[in-house]
């Protein structure tokens, strides 16, 4: 049976998630499944673009106005392609169209972050969910304690990358330390303002050091403003969002990457700098980072908004090239035989389908026809337009 994959987005955003998507798709197709990226609201304006480099097909899709129309028109497009797999990335209002499918549709609903946006998410929807996809053992905890009825579709299956053959050892030689920064610049969940509180107590410190940040959000100006001595010194260059082969070839050249965030799921820029064998300095977080990152041995973390922890971390790698070199090496190698490898990630995806489908058919799972009532959309609807201007930061 030939299955295709719909992974959903409003628009192609600077997004872990839409990232991700991208790469399992590309994944799937090289495994000869029909997988694409279909973009839902394509005409609305994007305050955070990325330039949609991948390698895989990217198809508009004109709903139109008004959400119950919205809702018809979509739910006809997965009918006519059936069977097939719809995967809601930030499309949380579309979720509302899952209790009219039909069997041949399976939705795989996943929880991207630990964060109570996409808790409400499967709160409303799960029930009407083929498989409910974690990123993490600990989303995944917390998705069987808001559905306990529902622990049986509950499968974690992380974010994934490609790996390199080999990691580009940046660590053994000499200079600044070159420090990566790759994502949204915004304050709320990355704590992008931490980072010039830490390139400042570097430089007050000595410390060689260099700065990259990548990437573009509400809170650039505030960063730049905070950051602007050091951008002249040189120790900071802000290159604004870039396609994701360009941020690879960052890491490339790179020995650290930062992560500051006081939350994530499974952080795609974290898996790409290990898989090139750029060591992670990043928050000590519940969900994403203990399953990736051994402390001293993968990399080194710091109590979230700790900045001494932080700076003393980069300083000791500044100083030590040989324990840099080895991190480096170790992140290369856990990712080469981890299951956050991409093949891994889009086979848990196939395997899964199949799955689904073959208990829809015996009956021994059936979607719910009760419950997505109009007080229900609505309230997806608003969850929406609240983490699309929480963050991502679309313009209505």
């Amino acid at each position: 049976m030939g299955i295709s994959f719909f992974f959903t987005s409003p628009s192609f955003a600077l997004s872990g998630v839409d990232i991700a998507a991208a790469n399992e798709i590309r994944q799937l197709r090289k495994m000869g499944a029909d997988a694409r990226f279909v973009l839902t609201d394509p005409g609305r304006t994007q305050a955070m673009p990325l330039e949609p480099d991948f390698s895989v097909p990217i198809q508009p899709l004109e709903l139109g106005r008004g959400s119950s129309a919205r809702l018809k028109r979509f739910a006809a497009f997965l009918e006519s392609r059936a069977p097939c797999v719809f995967v809601p990335g930030y499309d949380f209002a579309l979720s509302a169209a899952c209790p009219a499918l039909s069997p041949r549709v399976a939705v795989f609903g996943v929880v991207h972050s630990d964060e109570p946006v996409h808790y409400n998410h499967l709160r409303r929807y799960g029930y009407f969910w083929d498989r409910i996809i974690a990123v993490s053992p600990l989303i995944a905890k917390k998705a069987a304690q808001i559905l306990p009825g529902e622990r049986a579709r509950i499968i974690t299956i992380p974010s994934g990358v490609s790996v390199p053959t080999k990691p580009c050892l940046s660590g053994n030689s000499h200079g600044p330390l070159k420090i990566v920064y790759a994502g949204r610049l915004i304050q709320y969940q990355k704590r992008v303002l931490d980072l010039a509180k830490i390139a400042a107590s570097l430089d007050e410190a000595g410390i060689d050091f260099s700065l990259t940040i990548v990437g573009t959000g509400p809170d650039e100006d505030a960063l730049k403003h905070l950051t602007q001595a050091l951008v002249r010194k040189g120790r900071i260059i802000f290159v604004g969002a870039l396609p994701n082969r360009d941020v690879l070839e960052r890491l490339d050249k790179a020995h650290v990457l930062i992560l500051t965030s006081e939350f994530e799921g499974t952080p795609v820029i974290l898996l790409e700098a290990m898989a090139h064998g750029c060591v992670p300095v990043v928050s000590d977080i519940k969900s994403g980072i203990p399953d990736i990152v051994t402390s001293g041995k993968t990399g080194l973390m710091a109590p979230v908004g700790d900045i001494g922890a932080f700076v003393n971390h980069l300083a000791m790698l500044a100083k030590n090239r040989p324990l840099l070199n080895s991190l480096a090496i170790n992140a290369h190698a856990f990712m080469a035989q981890s299951h956050f490898r991409i093949e891994a990630v889009a086979q848990a995806y196939l395997e899964q389908a199949y799955d689904a489908f073959e208990a829809a058919a015996k009956g021994l799972w059936k979607r719910p026809v009760q419950g997505g009532d109009a007080s229900a959309r609505q309230g997806v609807s608003g969850l929406a337009r609240k983490i699309s201007g929480r963050l991502l930061g679309i313009k209505s």
